[in-house]
């Protein structure tokens, strides 16, 4: 029983050595993590001496992990700051190396019960940003009966969220800050799901986590009548016409763990980009028929 016992431990300490030596550490954005796990699933089952270990926390927490030493993947849907790759140059000797491991269009998305139907990147800035923008609907020509007092109510990710600072850099600046009667929530799909209960709300969020119980909105580049309305599809995420186009990103340190870059290379190959394409996000390479735009103010 002592030799059993004995053989027991060290089988189990190996096999922990080899877990830890093998290991792929990938943290960082919430709107990714699902896929994250997919991908480290359906590798891991062609790779059985290759562990992973994934958390979310936010584009944010990832990116803070990489710069600490903490992880040997972040995963970001924004890019990383000057002063984020300035931070991970200092502390390990040379720059981070990123990768685009696919493509997603963060979604405007207001309750069933809103008659609007596509919004410009201007009306956006003055619903988000600052607080001489609008307050109510009726500052849009909107009147939502079930809405008391048809004032909006914004929603938002939290602040280490890559969806709240992607938004807030291409929807108006850094400088300018978010509404203060901004809602934050946790969660991508309680924020969904808020918004399908309040038919006074209006919040972004990355495509994959919109589900049928909200209206999508298609968005014009500027206040322009002729400017066409665009939706959130494919096609015009790969022609670079949908205005919240955006790529999602692998970043590692510039001396990567040697696991990682043949993980990274099975990930933009065929069977990765189809597990992205069956989690909601778009292909890096993407055959897709066009979409018909839209009048971006004609609302029912």
């Amino acid at each position: 029983m002592i030799v059993c016992l004995v053989v027991t431990l060290f089988l189990g300490d190996a096999q922990g050595a080899e877990e830890s030596l093998n290991l792929i550490h990938i943290k960082g954005s919430n709107a990714m993590k699902t896929v994250v796990q997919a991908w480290a699933a359906a590798y891991q089952a062609e790779n059985p001496g290759v562990f992973f270990s994934v958390d979310g926390g936010g584009s944010g927490n990832g990116i803070a992990a990489l710069i600490n030493g903490h992880v040997t993947v972040a995963t970001t849907s924004r890019p990383l700051k000057a002063r984020e790759i300035r931070l991970i140059t200092q502390r390990t000797g040379g720059p981070p190396k990123d990768f685009i491991v696919g493509l997603d269009a963060l979604s405007v998305v207001v309750n069933k019960a809103n008659p609007i139907n596509g919004i410009t990147m201007g009306q956006l800035a003055k619903i988000f940003g600052g607080t001489d923008g609008f307050s109510t609907w009726a500052d849009l020509g909107i009147t939502i009966p079930s809405c008391p007092a048809n004032t909006i109510l914004r929603l938002s990710r939290k602040n280490n969220s890559g969806d709240y600072t992607y938004f807030r850099e291409t929807v108006f600046n850094e400088r300018t800050r978010f509404h203060p009667n901004l809602v934050t929530i946790h969660q991508a799909e309680k924020l969904v799901e808020r918004i399908s209960l309040s038919p006074c709300a209006i919040g972004f969020t990355s495509m994959a986590n919109v589900t049928n119980d909200v209206k999508v909105l298609c968005i014009a580049r500027d206040d322009n009548k002729e400017t066409p309305c665009i939706p959130p599809t494919a096609h015009f995420t790969h022609e670079g016409v949908y205005p919240l186009s955006r790529p999602l990103y692998f970043y590692m340190l510039a001396k990567p763990v040697p696991l990682v870059q043949p993980f990274i290379a099975w990930v933009q190959g065929i069977k990765g980009q189809e597990i992205l394409r069956k989690s909601g996000f778009i292909a890096i390479q993407e055959s897709a028929s066009p979409a018909t735009v839209q009048p971006p103010l004609k609302n029912d």
